[in-house]
């Protein structure tokens, strides 16, 4: 009886306002009529308001990942590195209300069968990935990936939440940026 193009305009929609406003500003009947739809069709699709955020959520870390997840891997992690930064931040970008949700919200994804929190996703993956390569080539010393991992990404993810807030940056800033976290992980020149 509905679409998927419904599914995903809900979706879009309620993104938007909780980007937006938060959770007081996610209203079923106000969301039904923005997508031409009723209430009857959020019920019918995500069960309550609670399926349709984590749908949300699913949604928006799926699509993140699957950029992430689309550049491959090339003989040179440092780049790949880079690559990852650039796409991460060009994904934010164009998707500024799934970025709010996803890593500004406070919200997690539950399992809806208990309740509880599960992970939210494998958009680092691609990431741990790159720093496990680093770490075999000697160009960051041996360690805890995923930590090493969740420092770049905290990095990168503080200079677009600086953007997505107002801070107008330059292409070349960014750049700059992300220059600035690879040579963190090069070793100390020696005189």
């Amino acid at each position: 009886m509905y679409d998927d193009a419904l599914a995903d305009r809900l979706r879009l929609l309620a993104a938007e306002r909780i980007a937006e406003s938060g959770m007081s500003g996610l209203a079923l009947r106000p969301l039904a009529a923005a997508a031409g739809t009723s209430t009857s069709a959020v019920y019918a699709m995500f069960t309550d308001k609670g399926g349709l955020v984590n749908a949300v959520l699913n949604d928006a870390f799926a699509r993140f990942g699957a950029d992430q997840a689309q550049l491959g891997v090339t003989d040179d992690p440092l780049e790949d590195m880079r690559l990852l930064g650039q796409h991460y931040r060009t994904w934010a970008l164009a998707n500024p209300a799934l970025y709010e949700v996803m890593f500004s919200s406070g919200l997690t994804l539950t399992d809806p069968a208990n309740g509880d929190r599960v992970a939210d996703d494998n958009t680092m993956k691609p990431l741990v990935d790159c720093v496990k390569r680093l770490m075999k080539t000697g160009v960051v010393p041996d360690g805890d990936a995923n930590q090493t991992a969740h420092s770049v990404r905290a990095s990168v993810h503080g200079f677009i939440s600086l953007e997505l807030a107002g801070e107008k940056h330059t292409d070349a800033e960014f750049a700059f940026h992300l220059d600035l976290v690879a040579r963190a992980f090069l070793p100390p020149r020696t005189s």
